[in-house]
């Protein structure tokens, strides 16, 4: 129970990392990234697309095809 506490914590706080990079960085300087990122940044930049909303709905086919393995 401890261990799945500890991992849910770790990827609660590398979100957020990751949200405070992407729109703290890369999207006021109009920069790409690589991966889904990227494809949320060029939706972002080319749709007005908000970036966080793209990289959850690309991630979570990803997360359940590795759920079915």
């Amino acid at each position: 129970m401890i261990v799945i506490f500890q991992k849910l914590i770790a990827t609660l706080i590398g979100s957020l990392l990751l949200g405070v990079g992407v729109n703290g960085f890369l999207v006021p300087h109009h920069l790409i990234d690589g991966g889904i990122v990227g494809i949320a940044l060029l939706l972002h930049y080319f749709l007005k697309f908000p970036t966080g909303i793209i990289m959850v709905g690309l991630s979570i086919p990803i997360c359940i095809c590795f759920l079915a393995i």
